[in-house]
C-alpha cells in the first residue's frame, strides 16, 4: 500500500532529521547489545536481556531500518551522506584514551 503523500522541502528535511535521530538511538541500542559480548572490563549494564529478548529486539530495529528506508523512498527524500571519516574518529579517540594514561 503506497502512502505518498507530497511534502514540501521543509517537510521532507524535518523527516529526514527525524529518521536520523531514530537511526541514531537504534545504533545506541545496538551499541548497548553489543556491550554485553564486549571484553570490557568496566561494564557499564548489567545484563539482564535473555538471548531470546535481544534477537527480537535485533529483529525489530532490522524492521524499523527497514521501515525508514521504504519511508524515504516513497517520498523521494535522499537519505545523504556520511561527512565524518571513521579513521579521524577512531584516531581522535585513541588520542584521548592516550591522554588519559599519561596523565595518570
Amino acid at each position: 500500500m503506497n502512502r505518498m503523500i507530497d511534502l514540501n522541502e521543509n517537510q521532507k528535511r524535518y523527516f529526514l532529521f527525524t529518521f536520523q535521530e531514530v537511526d541514531r538511538l537504534l545504533t545506541e541500542v545496538e551499541q548497548i547489545l553489543q556491550s554485553a559480548h564486549s571484553s570490557c572490563f568496566f561494564s557499564r549494564y548489567l545484563w539482564d536481556i535473555t538471548p531470546d529478548q535481544e534477537k527480537a529486539i535485533i529483529r525489530q530495529i532490522v524492521g524499523f531500518r527497514e521501515q525508514i528506508g521504504r519511508t524515504l523512498h516513497e517520498q523521494q527524500i535522499p537519505p545523504g551522506r556520511p561527512l565524518l571519516s571513521a579513521r579521524r574518529a577512531l584516531l581522535t579517540v585513541i588520542l584521548f584514551a592516550d591522554l588519559a594514561i599519561e596523565d595518570l
